[in-house]
Order: structure tokens, then C-alpha cells, then sequence
């Protein structure tokens, strides 16, 4: 028999025929469901499991009559009976069938074939009592991977967001308002302030770069009452095996459908935590959603502003859902960005009044900026109580630090009304041309150099050495400065000893002794009293030894041709003129030689003639 592989909807069929979606596994759920009955709770076996194949048939049946619509619609089929019992099926399971003679049978379960394992897993509203803080910072910065080497199914129009305006928002937003792994982000603003935009960012990074890393992660995008054209583009973006799509548009009426559809989708996050999956959640946007809450319950009391109570309740019970959860075996999270209108109506304005204190971050776009990206740098940004408990490396922590300050700085510094285009337009500058990742190791650069000076006295130029060319942690110079070897190291710099040269002595085998021996082997090999011992210059009347210039010895340094192998060549015969003759013309240390044998040929050859 072949399988087919769908999600199943649990419903719970009441008066009138009209049907109402339920977890069996909701204990308060299954009382409130059974009240008026004798034993005061609904019985498993009521519950009836409604098969659909595809996410996209929920938008054209209502959740109430889809018990009658199943066997109407090839895609929508009902269970056997007892099915939901036998399984434990939980709504949004998804779940593999096969057709038999009794009926539609279940065969597995997110990939499990025995009911008793599935009945066994852990349960949602059991390990939600308890959340960590989020502490993985998400690399969306690296979005410029794939302005660098676009995907092959990318469009052109989509990569052209990318490279005008996509890079340089994610490498903004990646330090300043970091987005964690686990994290509630709200993405606010006025329309057209570029929230949406932000969004299909995010999800172009998740689906080209983020999800090939990540195998076992999880994204469910849910769309409420969008354009029919956005709607489109959305779910072809979708369209990927680790991404599932719940979207209405517009024109999908009664508005109660928006409700529902975002309530499945809640379920299916809820069925991936369960799983152990860690799992993004997208909604797009708070607003709508609001409205699809008031418009559906018209009968409710109406608050300022002209929304039901429960517009402005229900919406909460979808931002709980993000966080860690310790209490699951494999402590899964769950990553929430939700869009949601500011700066707008009376109307628009007052779910996300409500959801503000909420949430951890906030994107926060304005149409008052002239330039792109539209962002309020003034009240926008991660808590600072919650970076604080990041997993931030030690540069990390700093450069978010300088980062903060840097921009405060500009824009107009502490005692002064914060000027907030111009600490966006330092973002702007900074970021424009260079990833967080190279800012920060200038940045770092610059500080190690600074405390070099300050800390040991050492000049300007050997401190750039120090740290730009040998590339020492202020630790390591600490040790070699501790260990007396100040004044050597600026004499070894200046003599342009390389860091290969005494690698030994950063590690464990720090000695004085070793050190100077090193500096005695580099004078001897490659200073130019070295070169100019090996050639046996003349010495002046006091007997010292006359030094070559270095326009005679940087050559040979260049070419790594030490002062022993120069005395090799002059001792079979070859003057030092002429070594220095063939390093001019490109000779190094293993054809010096041969060029040497081929130019002395050369001037046989030519007094033979005459």
C-alpha cells in the first residue's frame, strides 16, 4: 500500500456540527470540553483526527467545518476511529498513512513507528514552565556570502536586495541589536519603514546559508492576511524541506481564517519543540493579527482604539512560545520574530503597545530617516540585561562596548540630546565597506597598540610590529616584558627578526638565554656586520671591521640568502660584487648558485671570442 505524508488536525466535533481544535494531551482543554457531561471530562475516543497532505487546503475550509469537508477534498481525509487515541496524536503532528480496507491508518508519527514512544514524548505544556536566557548570537552578518557567491536559485531581484541594502542592515543589526538563538525580536516601525524587508533578509539567510549548517533547525513562517503578490513571493521562498509555510492573504475571508491558520501554525512550533528541534518561528505581522482577533469576535467589549479584549490577550500566547528550554531532554529553543506596526493609527499602534516590554529586541525601522537603512538607533537594540549574559568572547564584549560608545559619541555624547541620524550615519560609515569581523580586528589592533605604548613605553613603529606582523596578544608581550626582554624585543624588531623566528619563546620555552641566542644567530646570519664578516672586508686603523651598507646587505635578506652562504660562494672563488649582481637580477637561495656558474660561463665564453 503506498504512504502518503500529511499533518493531522485533532478536532473536537460540538453542537450544530461546528468543530473546535483540541489537545489531547490538555488536560484543562479536555474538562472545559466535557463540562455538563457525568464524569466531567472529554473522552479520548471523541476526538477525531482530521489527515490533510498539504498546508495550503487549510486556507480554503474553515477550522469549524473541516470535520464535514473531509472525504469532499482528495487532501482532506478523516482517521480512522480510535486512531488519535491509540497514537496519543497531538494537533500538528505530521504523520505518515496508508489507506486499508478499515480505514485511513496511521503508520508513523515525525518518524516514529511505535505508538508507545509517541505516546512518551515530551509535552509542551509541561517543560514550557521554565526558560533559560538566549546566549547564541546568530552570524547574520554573513548574508554577504551570498551577495559574494549567489545561489543558483536565487533571482536576480533578490540578490539585488541583498547587495544594495541587505548586507549593510544585517552587519548593523549583527553588534548593535544582536539576534540570539532563543531570543524574542520584535521588528517595529511605520509602514514602509523597511520591517518586511528586514524579514525576507532573515529568511533568505536561513534558507541560502543558516539551514545547510544547521540540519536539525526548524522555521515555520506564518503570513496574516498579506497581499496576494507578497504572499507568492513568501511561499516560493518557503519552499524548502526544513521550512513550513502558514500564510492568508487578504482576500481570505471570514477573517477567522487568519486566527486559526496562526493558531496551527503555534501548534506546529509546538510539535517541533517536543521533538527536541530547535526552531524559528516567523509571523509576519502582529498587527493584522490583532485585527483578524477583533473582526472575528465582533460580539466582544471593544477598548480604546477600537480593538477586542481579546485582540490584544491572544496575541500574548504566541510570543510566550519563544525561549531555552531546560527541562526537555534535548533543550531545544525557540527564535521569534514578529513584525508589528509603531508610529502608525490609534488601531495599528495598540497590540504592539502591549508586546513592547516583551520582547528582548527591537528592530526598530522609522520613515523619518533619509537614508537606508531607516533605523531608530535611539530607542532600538538588544537589552543590555540580556547581553550581558551572551556567549560573547572577550573581544566580542568589548567591541559591542566600543561599538555603543563610539556611536553615543557621535551622536552628540553624554549631557546632549542624542542626535540619532548622526549615530546611525556612524553605523553606516563604519559598516559600509568592512564586516564586523574586520571593523573589530581593527579596532583590536588599534587597542593593543595603544596599551603597548601607554603600558611599556615602547615607540610607535615596533608596537605596530609587535601586533600587526607578529600578531602578539598584549599576554604575550606582558610575558616577554616580564621576563626583562623589553629593550631585546625592540632591538629585535628593529633588526627585523619575524615571529617565526622565536615562536618557541611565546609558548613554554621562554628563556633569556634562548632569546639572546637567537638575536646572536640573526646578528651572525643576517645583520649587516654579519654579511660583512663572511666577506672579509677591510678594517680601519683600530682594527674594527668595516660594515656594509644596508643598500648592499637588504638584498640578500630579501632573497634569504644568509651571511654563511655567502661565505660559502666567495670561498669557491666568487666575488661578492657578482652575488650581488644575480640577487639583483632575481636569484634567491636555491638558484644563486647556478646563476653565479651560468654568469662566470658567460664571461669565459666572451674573452675566448676576443
Amino acid at each position: 500500500m503506498a504512504r502518503t505524508v500529511g499533518y493531522v488536525i485533532t478536532l473536537h466535533q460540538r453542537m450544530r456540527g461546528s468543530a473546535v481544535l483540541i489537545d489531547p494531551r490538555d488536560r484543562a482543554e479536555l474538562i472545559e470540553q466535557g463540562m455538563g457531561r457525568k464524569d466531567g471530562i472529554l473522552p479520548l475516543e471523541e476526538i477525531q483526527g482530521v489527515f490533510v497532505t498539504s498546508l495550503a487546503i487549510l486556507r480554503q475550509i474553515t477550522l469549524e467545518r473541516l470535520l464535514q469537508a473531509a472525504g469532499h477534498f482528495p487532501d482532506v481525509k478523516l482517521l480512522k476511529p480510535g486512531e488519535v487515541a491509540r497514537w496519543g496524536l497531538r494537533p500538528m503532528q505530521q504523520i505518515e498513512v496508508e489507506e486499508t480496507a478499515e480505514g485511513l491508518l496511521v503508520f508513523s508519527v515525525e518518524g516514529i513507528t511505535d505508538p508507545e514512544t509517541v505516546k512518551a514524548l515530551p509535552y509542551y505544556g509541561e517543560f514550557r514552565l521554565e526558560k533559560d536566557y538566549a546566549l547564541q548570537r546568530v552570524p547574520i552578518e554573513q548574508i554577504d556570502t551570498i551577495a559574494k557567491s549567489p545561489p543558483a536559485d536565487i533571482l536576480p531581484a533578490q540578490l539585488q536586495d541583498i547587495r544594495e541594502g541587505g548586507v549593510l542592515l544585517m552587519r548593523i543589526l549583527s553588534f548593535f541589536a544582536p539576534l540570539l538563538e532563543g531570543m524574542f525580536m520584535f521588528l517595529s516601525g511605520p509602514e514602509k519603514g523597511g520591517k518586511s524587508f528586514a524579514m525576507r533578509m532573515v529568511l533568505y539567510f536561513l534558507r541560502w546559508l543558516y539551514l545547510s549548517t544547521r540540519p536539525d533547525l526548524r522555521v515555520v513562517f506564518l503570513s496574516v492576511g498579506e497581499r496576494g503578490d507578497e504572499l507568492g513571493e513568501i511561499q516560493r521562498l518557503t519552499e524548502h524541506p526544513q521550512v513550513e509555510f502558514f500564510g492568508t492573504s487578504a482576500d481570505d475571508l471570514p477573517t477567522s481564517k487568519w486566527v486559526y491558520m496562526s493558531y496551527l501554525a503555534l501548534e506546529r512550533v509546538k510539535r517541533h519543540l517536543e521533538m527536541g528541534r530547535d526552531t524559528w518561528f516567523l509571523m509576519d505581522s502582529l498587527s493584522r493579527l490583532a485585527t483578524g482577533f477583533s473582526l472575528s469576535m465582533e460580539q466582544e467589549a471593544r477598548v480604546t482604539g477600537g480593538h477586542t479584549l481579546s485582540a490584544l490577550v491572544q496575541p500574548r500566547a504566541f510570543l510566550g512560545v519563544a525561549g531555552v528550554y531546560p527541562l526537555h531532554p534535548a533543550k531545544p529553543s525557540c527564535t521569534l520574530l514578529v513584525t508589528g506596526l509603531r508610529e502608525s493609527s490609534k488601531w495599528d499602534e495598540q497590540p504592539t503597545t502591549q508586546v513592547l516590554g516583551t520582547s528582548v529586541g527591537d528592530w526598530y525601522f522609522t520613515g523619518a530617516a533619509h537614508t537606508w537603512p531607516k533605523l531608530n538607533v535611539a530607542n532600538g537594540g538588544t537589552s543590555t540585561r540580556n547581553l550581558s549574559w551572551v556567549d560573547f568572547s572577550p573581544i566580542e564584549q568589548w567591541f559591542v562596548a566600543q561599538l555603543r560608545e563610539k556611536m553615543s559619541m557621535a551622536a552628540g555624547g553624554e549631557g546632549g540630546r542624542f542626535n540619532a541620524q548622526a549615530a546611525l550615519d556612524f553605523l553606516i560609515k563604519t559598516f559600509r565597506n568592512e564586516s564586523p569581523q574586520k571593523v573589530m580586528a581593527g579596532w583590536d589592533k588599534i587597542r593593543r597598540r595603544n596599551e603597548l605604548v601607554v603600558r611599556f613605553g615602547m615607540d610607535v613603529e615596533t608596537t605596530r610590529i609587535l601586533i600587526e606582523e607578529w600578531d602578539l596578544s598584549l599576554e604575550q608581550v606582558q610575558k616577554l616584558v616580564d621576563a626583562e626582554f623589553g629593550k631585546i624585543i625592540v632591538e629585535l624588531v628593529q633588526a627585523g627578526i619575524t615571529r617565526d623566528q622565536i615562536a618557541d619563546f611565546l609558548g613554554d620555552k621562554l628563556s633569556r638565554e634562548g632569546l639572546l641566542a637567537i638575536w646572536e644567530k640573526w646578528q651572525a646570519e643576517w645583520s649587516n656586520a654579519g654579511y660583512s664578516a663572511a666577506v672579509g672586508t677591510e678594517r680601519t686603523r683600530t682594527g674594527e671591521l668595516k660594515t656594509l651598507s644596508s643598500l648592499a646587505c637588504d638584498p640578500l635578506r630579501k632573497a634569504k640568502i644568509p651571511a654563511s652562504l655567502v661565505k660559502e660562494l666567495i670561498a669557491e672563488g666568487n666575488e661578492f660584487s657578482a652575488i650581488g649582481e644575480v640577487v639583483k637580477e632575481g636569484a634567491d637561495v636555491n638558484t644563486v648558485r647556478e646563476r653565479l656558474k651560468a654568469k662566470a660561463n658567460g664571461r669565459a665564453g666572451h674573452k675566448a671570442v676576443h
